[in-house]
């Protein structure tokens, strides 16, 4: 055994005195020697004198440092020699403790003298354990509180990164041995977490921070004692949560002072998941059920929780590992309250950015929230998703029903959601084609699913112009000419992308683009007159130009007050960038430069004009802005037209091809003048072989056929072999191929060449005969000679007899000479126009041109014919013809006819559709539209309520067309109301949208003719053929029922349109009218006064379902004197008034159907309903205080078809009298009703 050799006083005395340096030399001597004894190989009672001495309070506070030092250092050697006993009593090891505390605290400083010694203690204390000691103690809870204060102190000193281990082991021996943990030591321990990751957020970005030793502590404790510090974590967390929850009434809102507390814990668990997950099990279970609790601030604070600990990565995976809590947290995406819900969604980006495993579920969750009821959630939705990068996207929520439900939002009711659905939708298309992602993830799953639903974003894009709403409108113009054919791509990336996306728009879509670009050139006339028009034309077209944009931009203001700043280079800026002629590059310079002078915050300083206050520097600059860029050719550019016209054909794919024709087609409509440089270009297209092209010729000389119609310059159609071509295509070519090189031929300059190309052309044709052999020159030859009917009547006048003596005798009424086709076209539902190209169908394409000859024959003897009578005479044959073929369903071979060929049903269908078309054509004519009668009118209502949907689709269609552009009589507006039976939704739903765009347009309201059309659809209800028979006296109740029953839907589908609080007067007053007048069509006309009738039904109940004011009209109006005739007498007109026509048992039941009718159409889910709640939404979200205006009187101005000509106003004022001379405020004037007045009315 060891002996200790040392024999020295430690202690002076008066025996033994020596100086502190003695002492101090002592003590080292002691110290080094103890150091070098073995444990358990030490004879201890040599160790009993120094041990005693070691204690003294005169070393244990002595005032010299190093003294106390190695006094320490002693007493560490004498515990681990004794160890496992305690070689002092429970006093003397606390005065021993608070001295190695002491001693622990001057760690921090490495030059304080004694650091050796200092850093000896504490690693012979961990060594050996003895530091466990301090744990038995009677204060053991205040030493161990103090042992940790010491190292976690708040101190701008740290301990040296080579002590951390040392003294995390050492903390972490305390916390193993102890218990129990005070809450204070739990807070240092814990507490270290959240100051470290203060400390890292709140450094900037490049800069180093010094490490937190207190951390470090944390972090080995946590680590190493992992079992024990889970039980006390667990104690930790649920004393806090039961304090919070427990305090008062719990936490009753998220700016609780106990919330504040919760989220600190909350983000206290997550930093300890991040570094030792394996601490955070033990109070998983209460996540679990806060998550489940009924308290929302508590579910709000554990659905950040799990998304924190979610988006970490650790050696433990939450989703497996804690499978229940991640699935309840999962379902926070449906939670019950919205806050919660927007809590979850906002956790996707932070989730997404760390880890892909749970893409698929968030991807689902992401679906679902985008369809949430509360619109903060919806918001919130695409907001998550804006944060993430596209590549992000692309590769971790490649979904579709993600974008599916986004092309929804681009909808949504609420302001804020549809703004930001709009402008994330653009720049993700943007970016995904910009980084060229559906290449780069091709190989990969969903990724052609998913492009297919992001490459409807234009379609979708596109199509809202159709709400027709200026706000909308204003957004989405700037996101398509910067994100969706983004401006900033050079020039052949945009048209490339130009034709991708023309290819990808559904026809609808196609529409609204074409109409886009329609409209710069409408723009562009606008903008340049700017600055040329004054006084009242300038009005009108500030006007105007304001009416299309926003009004809480003030437009008017705006536009005038840019007229009054006059800024010569601005000015010289927007007539450079709406010059049809600038390229691309300078238009992109200009459009820059001029931006940049806009935002200029001196700018009107400068010019010396005063602001004002009406509208901001921001709207003034968006107006102007926009503006420039709806009239600038940013999309049809004279630039690009070679890049078009050079790749044009090129591409493999025939839909690319087919489209960019539709390019080139709608290019050569609006603006021919791009193509004036390119006409050898496009003239080399028509000449080259067919079989180097995927797009029909026709197509091609179609549009050589704009350009040369815009450009009729001799040089332009010189080219011998051009001409050669052409006169081939004529002679050879389809249908369609002949028809436009004879409109090109037609279009040469030079008369004589022209006439001689022309009889060249009719020598072909004429005599017009079928030959078996060759039956498609029947076709070529039937479509030149309708051309020239066109283009040169005069060369066919003396034929004109043979020629429709032929169509009529020989291929109209007959099917003889194709008798072979029949039996092949039985089974065909529908010829389409590309069929009719085919060879196979050659028959029904000789009847069709046959009906196109015949309607340019009358077309252009209209305009060359002064007498009206020869004239009228062949149009009335004609026009029965037409009648005959729509009358009789297409077919017009007598079934007693021995050798009968019946015409195929196909065949039928095309036929009376083409008929009824050429009816609409000829009625574009003034002299013709007058001799089209009413009658002959109803027939057409059999096209529009065909059993087959093509003849619906093209006949309504161009019925529209016609009456947008107010080409035909108001004649044929009750036709477009015979659809609320139509079985096809959205062709119902896209023609009612139609109707109320229509109705609510200027020149509409103006003349009031939809409403002044009452009368006309009451008759055609009246003598529809199903409502006709079953209205008479003879009548049973069912027939009569089911009768009135389709008459009330045909009436209401009018009124759901045009019945406003302003029109109830004048719709009423005529619907009383109509019972004034005899029907001129039939003797005993019961079924229009039954109407009549119930008409004044529908109108008081609807009177009474809106709270409209029913009065007396002011007015006097006639009804239509084709169709009404006034009675003989005054007598027998008060008594038909005053004759009911409806049956009393009929009534109460008719009014029940009314009313149910009338409150589905109010309150229901009717198109016009939808329409004008979107309308008033869209109209109250940017609502700002009204600006009175001068009220300015309109004249009516004439209608060439006016039912009513003599009439001054359609609205009279009720104050205002029709008697001459000054009247009394409260006199009423009496009227006499001329019945006869209506004889000079000219209809």
């Amino acid at each position: 055994m060891q002996l200790l050799a040392f024999n020295k006083s430690l202690i002076p005395s008066l025996e033994d005195s020596f100086s502190s340096a003695d002492q101090l030399e002592r003590l080292g001597e002691l110290h080094e020697e103890l150091a070098g004894l073995v444990q358990g190989k030490v004879e201890l009672s040599s160790l009993e004198k120094y041990k005693n001495a070691l204690i003294s309070k005169k070393l244990l506070r002595h005032k010299d440092s190093g003294i106390r030092a190695l006094t320490a250092c002693c007493i560490s050697d004498i515990m681990r020699l004794y160890a496992p006993d305690a070689p002092f009593t429970e006093s003397e090891l606390c005065d021993v403790f608070r001295m190695f505390l002491s001693q622990f605290r001057l760690l921090r400083d490495p030059d304080n003298g004694n650091f050796i010694q200092q850093t000896y203690l504490i690693t012979r204390l961990l060594e050996c354990r003895s530091i466990v000691l301090i744990t038995d103690l009677p204060p053991s809870k205040k030493l161990v509180e103090e042992l940790f204060q010491v190292f976690y102190e708040k101190n701008s000193n740290q301990f040296a990164s080579k002590l951390w281990k040392i003294i995390g082991g050492l903390l972490t021996e305390v916390v193993t041995e102890c218990d129990t943990l005070s809450m204070d030591v739990l807070r240092l321990i814990f507490n270290a977490f959240l100051t470290h990751e203060s400390r890292e957020q709140n450094t900037l970005k490049g800069l180093t921070v010094s490490r937190d030793s207190s951390f470090e502590f944390s972090l080995i404790i946590c680590e190493s004692a992992t079992n024990r510090l889970g039980r006390h974590f667990s104690k930790f967390y649920s004393e806090i949560l039961y304090g919070i929850t427990n305090e008062n009434e719990g936490i009753q809102s998220v700016f609780d002072p106990s919330y504040r507390t919760l989220t600190k814990l909350h983000k206290l668990t997550s930093y300890i998941w991040q570094y030792t997950p394996d601490l955070v099990h033990s109070v998983i279970g209460f996540v679990y059920q806060e998550l489940c609790s009924d308290n929302v601030p508590l579910r709000l604070a554990a659905t950040q929780l799990v998304t924190d600990i979610l988006s970490f990565q650790t050696t433990l995976n939450f989703v497996t590992t804690h499978t229940d809590t991640f699935q309840i947290w999962l379902s926070k995406m449906a939670d019950i309250s919205p806050k919660v819900r927007v809590q979850w969604v906002k956790s996707v980006p932070k989730i997404i950015k760390s880890r892909a495993d749970i893409s698929e579920e968030i991807a689902k969750g992401i679906s679902k929230t985008l369809i949430d009821t509360d619109e903060t959630v919806r918001l919130q939705s695409i907001r998550s998703l804006s944060a993430l990068s596209v590549d992000l996207v692309w590769e971790r929520l490649r979904a579709d029903t993600i974008f599916k439900e986004l092309l929804h939002l681009i909808r949504d009711k609420s302001k804020e959601v549809r703004e930001e659905c709009i402008s994330y939708v653009c720049q993700f298309y943007d970016d995904s084609l910009n980084a060229g992602l559906r290449e780069k993830h091709l190989q990969q799953r969903n990724t052609e699913s998913f492009w297919e639903v992001v490459a409807k974003i234009p379609t979708s894009i596109f199509n809202l112009y159709y709400i027709n709403d200026p706000n909308i409108n204003m957004q989405v113009d700037s996101l398509i000419f910067h994100k969706i054919l983004n401006l900033g791509l050079d020039e052949e990336a945009r048209y490339q992308r130009l034709v991708s996306i023309v290819t990808s728009l559904n026809s609808k879509a196609l529409s609204s683009f074409f109409a886009f670009n329609k409209r710069q050139i409408q723009m562009n006339k606008a903008m340049n007159s700017l600055f040329e028009m004054k006084n009242e034309k300038l009005e009108k077209l500030v006007e105007w130009l304001g009416s299309t944009l926003p009004s809480q931009h003030e437009p008017v203001a705006v536009f005038y007050k840019f007229l009054e700043l006059n800024d010569s280079r601005i000015n010289h800026l927007i007539k450079v960038s709406t010059n049809n002629e600038t390229n691309y590059t300078t238009l992109k310079n200009s459009l820059h430069e001029l931006k940049v002078r806009l935002e200029d915050q001196e700018l009107f300083r400068k010019k010396g004009i005063r602001f004002g206050t009406f509208f901001s520097r921001e709207s003034f600059n968006k107006v102007i802005l926009l503006s420039v860029y709806r009239a600038a050719p940013l999309i049809y550019n004279v630039s690009g037209i070679p890049y078009l016209l050079k790749n044009y054909k090129v591409e493999n794919d025939s839909t690319v091809d087919e489209n960019m024709t539709q390019v080139i087609q709608n290019i050569s409509e609006i603006n021919p003048l791009l193509f004036k440089s390119q006409i050898s270009s496009l003239s080399s297209l028509v000449t080259e072989s067919k079989d180097k092209s995927n797009v029909s010729k026709h197509e091609e000389l179609k549009t050589l056929y704009k350009i040369f119609k815009a450009f009729p310059i001799e040089e332009n159609l010189e080219d011998s072999y051009l001409l050669e071509k052409l006169e081939d295509f004529a002679r050879t070519g389809n249908v369609l191929e002949s028809k436009y090189a004879v409109k090109i031929l037609a279009l040469i300059p030079d008369e004589n060449k022209r006439g001689k190309l022309m009889s060249l052309l009719k020598t072909s044709a004429l005599p017009l005969e079928f030959s078996p052999e060759s039956p498609l020159q029947l076709c070529n030859n039937l479509s030149i000679i309708s051309q020239l009917f066109k283009v040169d009547f005069d060369l066919l006048k003396i034929d004109c007899n043979d020629i429709t003596t032929f169509i009529l005798k020989d291929v109209l009424v007959t099917n003889e000479f194709f008798e072979d086709l029949i039996e092949k076209e039985q089974s065909l539902d529908w010829i389409a126009d590309d069929d009719l190209l085919k060879k196979d169908h050659w028959p029904i394409t000789v009847k069709l041109l046959c009906f196109e000859l015949l309607t340019n024959r009358m077309l252009s003897e209209a305009k060359l014919t002064d007498t009206d009578t020869s004239l009228e005479t062949v149009f009335h044959k004609i026009l029965k013809l037409f009648l005959y073929f729509v009358s009789n369903g297409g077919e017009v071979i007598n079934e007693e006819y021995e050798k009968r060929f019946p015409t195929p049903f196909a065949y039928q269908r095309r036929v009376r559709c083409h008929a009824g078309l050429q009816i609409l054509k000829l009625a574009k004519v003034a002299k013709f539209n007058k001799w089209i009668e009413s009658k002959f009118i109803f027939k057409l209502i059999n096209l529009v309520e065909d059993e087959c949907f093509p003849v619906r689709y093209e006949f309504v269609n161009k019925l529209k067309n016609y009456i947008s552009n107010e080409a035909i009589s108001i004649k044929f507006i009750p036709l477009i109301f015979f659809m609320p039976f139509e079985p096809d939704n959205q062709f119902k739903t896209d023609t009612k949208i139609w109707i109320n765009f229509t109705f609510h347009k200027e020149t509409a309201k103006r003349g009031a003719i939809f409403e002044r059309s009452l009368p006309r659809l009451l008759h055609c209800i009246a003598h529809h053929p199903d409502i006709e028979e079953n209205l008479s006296d003879d009548a049973t109740e069912d027939e009569f029922m089911a009768a009135s029953n389709a008459a009330i839907d045909y009436v209401l589908f009018f009124l759901d349109t045009v019945l406003k609080p302003e029109s109830i007067n004048l719709l009423y007053y005529l619907t009383g009218r109509v019972k004034q007048y005899k029907d001129l069509l039939t003797d005993a006309p019961t079924s229009i006064y039954v109407v009549s009738e119930l008409v004044q039904m529908i109108l008081n109940e609807l009177k009474q379902i809106k709270s409209l004011n029913l009065a007396v009209y002011p007015g006097k109006l006639n009804l239509p004197s084709d169709l009404y005739t006034p009675f003989e007498n005054m007598e027998l007109a008060q008594a038909n008034t005053f004759k009911t026509f409806i049956k009393d048992e009929y009534t109460q039941l008719l009014r029940q159907k009314i009313k149910f009718k009338c409150n589905k159409m109010v309150h229901g889910s009717s198109t016009t309903s939808k329409q004008q709640r979107q309308q008033r939404q869209l109209t109250s979200e940017y609502r700002q205080p009204a600006i009175p205006k001068k009220r300015k009187n309109h004249n009516n101005e004439s209608d060439n078809d006016e039912d009513m000509s003599n009439d001054q106003s359609i609205y009279p004022s009720p104050l205002k009298s029709n008697g001459g001379g000054p009247q009394r405020k409260s006199t009423r004037t009496k009227k006499s009703i001329d019945y006869n007045e209506d004889e000079n009315e000219n209809e």
